[in-house]
């Protein structure tokens, strides 16, 4: 971090509750400064603290009241969930930074490499390891969605690649900041007029354009998200990296996805494509109406056709001996 930035900033060196000594910046987005932080209580382990931008917690327009609503919101989100998809919530709290409390919510630390770095290298992923990525996610999701909100803002650049104790890759989600609840629509941005917590295209459901959102914008970004890391690149084709890009692109041709896996070369992609084709249709009410349904017709898919499958280079990739002892059943959730 340039020496500038921390005499500009307050907050490193600071500790919160004797407990959390706050390090250096290594994130910063719309609503939250990031820093990699350490726990002294526990083996001066490493975590993470996010805190509240300051210009919002000393704004009284409403869209600064929005924000800080929602970080109520998350951390009410966060303290109640178990799936090991998600960071852990340690602690939360608020900091004085000059005249002005700034909250914080203090999370696990989760080193690893985003998949979207993965993907940029690789390429994609074999399709073992990315039917096991999905099937974490849709966990972690399913859980979510049992208390009736939605993540809203799967991206591969919000999937966190860690190895697991037995050496398995395993996707942790860490970013928070589009969760919001199934019922109404989100809520507005005033000044530019646009809905916030809207997530992020190409991967985000058409109908978040209009604020509204539940299981099935997830089973949207769920599927976008596989197709994109079996073949690395999303459902969409040509520009879509903004939201006038992606709804253009979606007006041109709104069934999904814009090429099939099969014809990229995807071993796997005549199995899955139909299922995928299903989960990715531009409106809502044609989708799987959960996560639990998507997995259970994905997985019936590829149960009967492992012999099409060629998942593992040995035919022994979790995965696929997981589906074998399934005979077609769809693992539980």
């Amino acid at each position: 971090m340039p020496p500038l930035l921390d005499q500009r900033d307050p907050l490193p060196g600071k500790v919160l509750k004797r407990t959390f000594v706050v390090g250096a910046r290594i994130g910063s987005g719309a609503v939250y400064d990031v820093y990699e932080s350490r726990q002294l209580s526990v083996e001066n382990r490493k975590v993470a603290v996010k805190v509240v931008k300051k210009a919002l917690c000393r704004d009284s327009d409403t869209d600064a009241q929005v924000h800080l609503q929602h970080h109520a919101f998350e951390r009410r989100v966060l303290g109640a969930l178990r799936s090991t998809c998600f960071a852990v919530l340690l602690d939360a709290g608020s900091v004085l930074d000059g005249e002005v409390e700034r909250p914080y919510l203090v999370t696990e630390y989760l080193p690893g490499r985003q998949l979207s770095e993965v993907l940029s290298v690789s390429g994609s992923l074999g399709s073992d390891q990315a039917l096991m990525l999905f099937l974490v996610l849709a966990e972690g999701l399913d859980e979510l969605h049992s208390s009736h909100v939605a993540y809203r803002d799967l991206s591969p650049s919000n999937v966190i690649l860690q190895y697991g104790s037995s050496g398995q890759v395993v996707p942790r989600l860490f970013d928070f900041s589009h969760v919001s609840a199934f019922s109404g629509a989100l809520p507005r941005d005033q000044r530019n007029k646009t809905w916030i917590l809207a997530g992020t295209p190409p991967f985000a459901a058409p109908e978040l354009t209009s604020g509204q959102g539940d299981a099935r914008s997830d089973v949207f970004s769920l599927a976008s998200l596989l197709y994109t890391s079996l073949c690395g690149v999303p459902p969409v084709t040509g520009p879509a990296g903004t939201w006038r890009e992606y709804v253009a692109a979606l007006r041109a041709n709104p069934t999904l996805p814009h090429r099939s896996l099969a014809s990229q070369g995807v071993a796997a992609g005549s199995v899955l494509d139909p299922v995928l084709s299903v989960a990715l249709r531009f409106q809502p009410r044609e989708r799987y109406v959960s996560i639990n349904d998507f997995v259970l017709a994905l997985s019936q898919a590829v149960a009967g056709n492992l012999d099409h499958m060629k998942v593992g280079p040995d035919r022994s990739g979790l995965f696929a001996r997981l589906l074998r002892g399934m005979k077609g059943s769809a693992p539980p959730l």
